[in-house]
């Protein structure tokens, strides 16, 4: 019986006044394939959708599935932000979008990538080559905010500070024992703080690209020591120099100290630590919006490339 009407279904034909309702001849006739595809390029081609140009996607059967995934996945630029130095936002095309912050660099003679992930690191996550360029993708910290922006204009207490520098130092610790490798530019600039209060040391791909030595760790240490004494006082910032008459405590002091002779590791366990919030660096949420409407800065769209 199933078969019997969809036969009779299939045979049904219209009367003339529903099959021209308007009176007139009808025109319409269907497409083939190659016209189709053609009519899409046409109306379709140049739509577009969060500023990422949307292309119809052609026929294809499963002898060309390879050779799609194996095509290098494209980075749709967006706009130029200040995330610890200039970079693109950039959305990735895979599913869902995922956002990166995109930094160009030169391609060194010779370098080894690999995936750096820490809650207190700004994580690279991938990377690709264009011409004579190197492209960084970064995770993208939404309104990220540096640490000298609230060096010059929060007052930050000794528990702030502590709660910045064993998130620094976790960092380190990561940096040191995994990556096998020094950071190289530790200071305020380089610090980004989010909405979330939580820290982040930004760049290591520099690090990488340079091919910091482990053995220059002691540098990294002690730039730490320098960093309490700009965030207890922010002309030294300015200056570059520390301050004879400084208001920091004897513990605090004895930190900037032993940044000039301990590791990462054994800093973690320092007396002046013990100020820090013991519960993550949520507390510092509150300098995170003092500063954001003075801190906050979009640059020049980016072009996309064909």
């Amino acid at each position: 019986m199933t078969t019997t009407k969809k036969k009779s279904y299939r045979e049904t034909v219209l009367p003339e006044d529903l099959r021209n309702i308007t009176g007139h001849q009808s025109t319409s006739r269907k497409l083939d394939t190659r016209e189709h595809t053609k009519y899409l390029k046409g109306h379709l081609g140049s739509s577009h959708r969060f500023g990422i140009p949307i292309h119809p996607h052609r026929r294809c059967d499963s002898t060309d599935v390879k050779e799609e995934t194996d095509t290098k996945i494209k980075y749709h630029k967006s706009y130029y932000v200040d995330q610890a130095g200039s970079g693109v936002i950039a959305l990735r095309d895979v599913g869902e979008f995922p956002t990166f912050l995109v930094k160009q660099r030169r391609i060194p003679e010779a370098w080894t990538f690999r995936k750096a992930c820490h809650d207190n690191l700004v994580s690279l996550l991938d990377f690709y080559t264009e011409s004579n360029s190197i492209f960084l993708a970064y995770e993208y910290i939404h309104l990220a905010i540096s640490l000298d922006c609230l060096a010059g204009i929060v007052d930050m207490s000794e528990a702030d500070i502590a709660t910045v520098c064993r998130k620094i130092l976790n960092s380190l610790v990561y940096i040191h024992s995994e990556l096998r490798i020094s950071h190289g530019s530790i200071d305020c600039s380089n610090i980004l703080l989010n909405e979330k209060g939580e820290v982040k040391l930004a760049n290591i791909g520099d690090s990488m690209i340079h091919e910091i030595a482990l053995s220059d760790w002691k540098e990294d240490i002690a730039a730490i020591g320098f960093i309490v004494i700009c965030m207890n006082n922010n002309t030294s910032l300015i200056s570059g120099a520390a301050l004879e008459d400084t208001t920091l405590s004897r513990s605090a002091l004895k930190f900037v100290g032993n940044t000039k002779e301990k590791t990462a590791k054994e800093l973690l366990d320092d007396e002046f630590l013990c100020l820090a919030n013991p519960g993550g660096s949520w507390s510092l949420k509150r300098h995170y919006f003092d500063v954001l409407p003075l801190s906050i800065r979009f640059g020049k769209r980016a072009r996309e490339r064909s």
